[in-house]
């Protein structure tokens, strides 16, 4: 059996309560107390009252946090309705901050991030993130002005990569959403209006919180369309992750107290019988009598998604087949074959054109690696790996010629955003399990490209696992930006330079001030495996189907 997977009020006892990732707590210490004995003597004792002070800080803390989340029997099961069937979003705010209010802005959000006087991070006085239902993952950080030292533009053998005006220091806020955006935005400034005013008051424009229909309109026009988007959780929503999490350790629970004593059975399915009746006279778990919506299915057999050349082929062959079909109802057999065959050496002559062109283009970009990048690197990782997930944010230049890379690489991202939601929305993005949310979005008048990630799992083997079994899709993506590792053509080599393509990926990786997790306690493997036995407790299953059920504790 697994053991349990600790719950959001039980904190990793290697973590100081309520730290957020980015911000380790020093132990207090202990204070010395002098005490007298004689006037000439004096001895030191330590005084342990702070030691049970700071426990009781901490089970208060818990006690917060566990209030924020406790939901009613109703609520459970109005909630439940929706399961598997939410719909899930993204949101990307990114505004010019004041002139001035660059540092200051810088010591806010470290506020947020560590809250003083032992606030709980997640419900911290500025953002209570823990408040906000519906969102899975949010970040909030600060891109330096460009060109800068922190920023620079990218220059090979003296002469820039990019062209075009300054950038100015941006602030950047992003969410991972369920629902519709305008219910999202509702909810955000509901919740944390006045510290959203807090943080965007050093922003150009803000208009206040006083107004709340002025604030939304604000973050709908400065909010970035998302280019590609995927999600290893499709159709859940934050309560329903929770919620599934619970059942699943409530069963275990249920197995490690019954499964010893004399008469409990042996037989899979029976075992599955008493799971079912335990689930049926629990009350706290009558939101799991309503069915959810079906395991995401995929769009073609995995045999076909991983033959992707075939599969394209057999694409362009079916739509040549069928628009011939349909000119011949109108035209004249041998006309409609002209026309197809026609159309078709055009677009092949235009498609070889194109990669004649992009091939002498990739045969001269230069690798660019900043030599900071190992100084880069040893700040960003001193914030990475203290809970179960770590997040990974890159902003970066597009190459010139701008017009052509842009709208290659806007191809690339709207076949990947294809992809994630009808050939890779079985909980892994090309074979890799350990992404919860990515998104790529092009901003800047096309000018930059950023890419947000929340994954499982340490930075080197998220990456690692990418060369390993994505490689062409890393490079067909990111071979369109600046410094890119030696390419050929579209999406061959590139990436497959393990050591150049980690060091780059660092380089681009700007530092997250704010990051929450709504489950940090969970990997995409826990969410899908708790789903898939909530969904074992409906209709019939065979021995060997209840057999593989159970092997899911």
């Amino acid at each position: 059996m697994c053991k349990r997977h600790p719950t959001p009020s039980q904190e990793p006892e290697e973590l100081p309560a309520g730290a957020p990732v980015g911000a380790a707590t020093d132990r207090a210490a202990v204070p010395a107390v002098p005490i007298f004995s004689k006037p000439e003597t004096e001895k030191v004792v330590p005084l342990p009252i702070p030691l049970f002070s700071e426990e009781k800080a901490r089970e208060a803390r818990r006690a917060r946090v566990a209030a924020v989340l406790e939901r009613t029997p109703a609520e459970q099961l109005e909630s439940a309705k929706l399961d598997g069937r939410t719909q899930q979003g993204s949101l990307l705010v990114m505004v010019p901050i004041r002139e001035g209010q660059l540092e200051p802005l810088r010591k806010l959000l470290a506020q947020v991030a560590s809250p003083p006087d032992g606030d709980d991070f997640e419900i911290n006085p500025v953002i209570p993130f823990l408040k906000l239902r519906t969102v899975h993952f949010a970040r909030f950080l600060i891109h330096a002005p460009s060109p800068s030292e922190e920023a620079p533009i990218p220059v090979w053998d003296g002469k820039p990569q990019v062209h075009g005006p300054p950038i100015p220091a941006k602030l950047l806020f992003s969410t991972d959403y369920d629902g519709e955006l305008d219910a999202h935005l509702e909810e955000l400034f509901r919740v944390a209006g006045p510290g959203l005013d807090r943080i965007f008051s050093h922003c150009e424009g803000w208009p206040g919180n006083h107004n709340p229909r002025l604030a939304r309109g604000y973050f709908l026009r400065h909010r970035y369309p998302t280019t590609a988007f995927y999600t290893g959780t499709m159709r859940r929503s934050v309560e329903q992750i929770r919620r599934e999490a619970d059942l699943r350790d409530r069963i275990q629970a249920f197995l490690d107290r019954e499964s010893g004593k004399p008469g409990f059975p042996s037989d899979p399915v029976e075992v599955r019988e008493r799971i079912r009746q335990f689930v049926s006279r629990e009350k706290e778990l009558a939101w799991a009598r309503e069915k959810p919506g079906p395991f995401p299915k995929l769009l073609i057999p995995e045999y076909f998604i991983n033959r992707l050349p075939l599969t394209a082929g057999l694409a362009g062959l079916t739509v040549a087949t069928g628009a011939f079909g349909a000119l011949s109802l109108v035209l004249p057999m041998k006309t409609a074959a002209a026309w197809v065959g026609g159309v078709t050496a055009t677009l092949g002559a235009a498609a070889g054109a194109g990669y004649a062109y992009l091939s002498r283009l990739a045969a001269r970009d230069p690798v660019i690696i900043r030599d900071s990048v190992k100084e880069h690197t040893a700040e960003l990782v001193k914030t990475e790996d203290r809970i179960v997930q770590n997040e990974m944010s890159s902003v970066i230049y597009i190459k010139e010629p701008l017009a052509f890379r842009r709208t290659l690489l806007w191809g690339v991202l709207t076949f990947v955003n294809f992809a994630a939601k009808y050939l890779s929305n079985q909980g892994a993005l090309a074979g890799i399990p350990s992404i919860h949310f990515a998104r790529w979005v092009i901003v800047d008048e096309g000018r930059r490209l950023i890419f947000f990630s929340n994954f499982d799992g340490s930075w080197e083997n998220y990456l690692g696992d990418f060369v390993d079994k994505a490689h062409d899709g890393l490079t067909a993506v990111w071979s369109n930006c600046v410094g890119f590792p030696r390419t050929k053509g579209l999406w061959q080599e590139g990436a497959t330079d393990e050591q150049k393509f980690k060091m780059y990926s660092r380089d681009s990786q700007i530092p997250t001030q704010v990051w929450y997790s709504a489950y940090k306690w969970l990997s995409v493997p826990n969410i899908n495996n708790n789903t898939m036995i909530r969904l074992g407790l409906y209709g019939e299953l065979s021995r060997t189907q209840a057999e593989e059920w159970l092997r899911r504790f």
